[in-house]
């Protein structure tokens, strides 16, 4: 327990309330774990273990140089005196810059950048957007205003693989040098926003309605989210008013129990294990507490409340549910219509599946799980029926992710295993040239493009290329944090430009020679840089020989360009440590030469590999990145070939 258990619970209840109305929150508080906000909020942290600060430090100074490009965009597009910066001015006191935050809207100055709300204290918020926009509406000027949140993430769809998908979601969004929410001038994009963006402005909404400057439109209430895109998608905040309400009292109610001193248990606050937990300051102590619980968010996390609902709390309980049932109840198998006819045409218990089901793909499902005959149908129509209730899409993996959690517990190491759909003639496609590419980026830019290039048949000497592995790199792009977006940009465009060029030279060199190709790649941050590349710097005034939108749409939509990843892990494969390079190339065999480091690591390596004065320290850090970079495509070259052979000897998760 964080507090003595023999801290008596009617000395708290005697204490002198803590006022509702001084529990101020700001509006990433709503998006974080009511468990951690309790946390954070009681008189004795000592539990607390911080994390690495210099990781955070860097987030935060990508996000500030992303703010600063698109305040420059901004800039050269429209009228500077349409904007109203308040970075512009020192502030003694927070009333002074309130007040020019309301004089700006009270002006109907049309962009206010870096705005300051005065908190909010009958209705406990704080906080404020990135900048302001004003409405026009109907051609008449208001003094209603939209927020617009930028963040660091992607907001955009441009993997062209998954745009004709349904699930793909076209919204309204604007270009920089036409910012304003003007219905007549919207186009329309495959956009995702975050839903903890989407909380975020309408904790900064509520406040600018308590203000009076809050734009509605019939019912519906547009706000701006800007990813690294640098793309305004709007989005209407009026379906997720509710959620962000309950979301929003539960945070005041952790936190002011919290600050008076209540145990969690009392406050019915409890740890919860979600996808940002890897980053959280109290992981190991919570880790710890679900782990001697049992408790099944270590398995399904945010889908931990789907479970609670029903009565299962504990991994234990999920990994007893009957897998088949819920794999039959995934694939959309009608059940009850089969027993029907079945009935209808007084059939033996004994006769085949396949004299009920039509569908060869369906008697393959069935199959699959062991139902043969109309008494296997019979005998697990009882399981169905029990886990109908829980209308979980994910119910089947789930219950297999259970499983092998008891299993790694047992082995105490971790474990791979095939899922149902693991297909028998699992093949990755192979070619007499074959080049495996993977690249590095700051979030905002890429710096390098690396590639392993080998050969699995005999080449002409009259090829002209090599095996082995060929960075692009460049370290040049230190004018960025200096503000110099211009020679940044031509940095990162001339080393696009030489990796495009030899990477059609290769390729058209294999075709003039006889020769097959393929090129490999493992994460859609490949496809997503490419289409940046192509679309910013296609039409450059540096005379470089960018690519169009178009000739890279169709190099990535080609059969040689192969996804890893999507098309041969992705619910092939069940692992607890997840199906990312990383974590499938361990099982390959492959270890990296810095296996500790990530993504995130290799991007302050970068920093200081710009920055760093010490000559020593600076090369050192360009070493490792190019080895780390070297690594991961090597990675994936061992992962493939893996994949093709060794891996067809893992059991199935049916074997468990």
């Amino acid at each position: 327990m964080l507090l003595s258990e023999e801290i008596k619970i009617t000395s708290f209840l005697n204490q002198e309330p803590f006022s509702k109305t001084e529990v101020l929150l700001g509006s990433s508080t709503v998006n974080e774990c009511l468990y951690k906000l309790f946390l954070d909020n009681l008189p004795k942290n000592d539990f607390r273990v911080n994390q690495n600060y210099e990781i955070k430090t860097l987030r935060a100074k990508g996000l500030s140089l992303l703010k600063k490009e698109i305040l420059k965009s901004l800039e050269t597009n429209i009228s500077k005196d349409d904007i109203f910066n308040l970075d512009l001015y020192s502030f003694e006191n927070k009333n002074y810059k309130q007040n020019l935050t309301l004089k700006a809207m009270q002006d109907k100055v049309p962009i206010i950048w870096n705005p300051y709300f005065e908190p909010d204290e009958d209705n406990n918020r704080i906080g404020s957007p990135s900048f302001l926009i004003r409405v026009n509406k109907w051609g008449k000027a208001q003094n209603t205003y939209i927020p617009v949140n930028i963040t660091a993430g992607s907001v955009v769809k441009i993997d062209t693989k998954r745009l004709n998908s349904r699930r793909t979601k076209m919204k309204p969004i604007s270009f920089l040098d036409s910012p304003y929410f003007e219905l007549r001038q919207l186009t329309y994009r495959a956009v995702k926003v975050q839903k903890s963006s989407i909380f975020q402005l309408i904790h900064q909404w509520k406040i600018l309605e308590n203000l009076g400057h809050a734009f509605r439109m019939n019912g519906s209430i547009p706000v701006g989210v800007i990813g690294i895109e640098k793309i305004i998608a709007w989005e209407d905040l009026s379906p997720f008013m509710d959620e962000y309400e309950d979301r929003f009292s539960k945070s005041v109610h952790a936190v002011t129990l919290a600050r008076q001193n209540f145990p969690a248990s009392v406050a019915r606050v409890n740890p919860v294990w979600i996808s940002s937990c890897g980053q959280c300051d109290w992981k190991s102590n919570c880790r710890k507490e679900l782990e001697a619980k049992d408790d099944i968010s270590l398995i399904v996390r945010s889908r931990a409340k789907n479970y609670l609902d029903f009565g299962i709390k504990t991994i234990s309980q999920l990994a007893s549910l009957n897998r088949k049932a819920a794999y039959i109840l995934s694939m959309k198998i009608n059940i009850d219509s089969l027993v029907l006819k079945s009935n209808d045409q007084v059939l033996s218990s004994c006769v085949p599946i396949s004299v009920l089901v039509s569908n060869i793909k369906e008697v393959t499902i069935l199959h699959s799980v062991g139902i043969y005959s109309l008494k296997d149908l019979l005998d697990i129509r009882k399981y169905i029926d029990e886990l109908l209730p829980l209308k979980s899409k994910n119910l089947s993996r789930d219950i297999e992710l259970a499983k092998l959690y008891k299993l790694e517990k047992l082995s105490s190491m971790p474990i791979l295993v095939r899922s149902s759909s693991y297909p028998n003639d699992f093949c990755i496609p192979k070619a007499d040239v074959e080049i495996d590419i993977d690249l590095e980026d700051t979030g905002r830019q890429v710096y390098l493009w690396g590639a392993l290039v080998n050969f699995t048949s005999e080449i002409p000497s009259t090829f002209g290329f090599s095996s082995g592995y060929f960075p692009f790199v460049t370290f040049g792009c230190k004018d960025l944090e200096e503000g110099n977006f211009q020679q940044s940009q031509y940095q990162e465009a001339k080393n696009f430009e030489n990796f495009w060029k030899w990477l059609k030279k290769i390729i058209s060199s294999a075709i003039e020679e006889g020769l097959t190709w393929n090129c490999y790649y493992y994460s859609p941050a490949e496809n997503k840089w490419l289409r940046s590349c192509a679309r910013r710097f296609h039409s450059n005034p540096w005379g470089l020989e960018i690519p169009s939108i178009e000739e890279v749409d169709d190099f990535i939509s080609s059969p040689n360009w192969i996804d890893i990843y999507s098309d041969f892990i992705y619910s092939k494969f069940i692992s607890l440590s997840g199906l990312g390079l990383k974590s499938m190339a361990k099982f390959a065999g492959f270890k990296w030469r810095n296996d500790s480091m990530g993504g995130e690591e290799s991007r302050l390596w970068y920093q200081k590999a710009i920055q760093d004065r010490d000559f020593v320290v600076s090369q050192e850090n360009k070493k490792r990145i190019l080895a780390y970079n070297e690594d991961d495509v090597r990675a994936t070259f061992i992962l493939r070939n893996w994949l093709n052979t060794e891996s067809k000897s893992l059991l199935s998760i049916l074997d468990l």
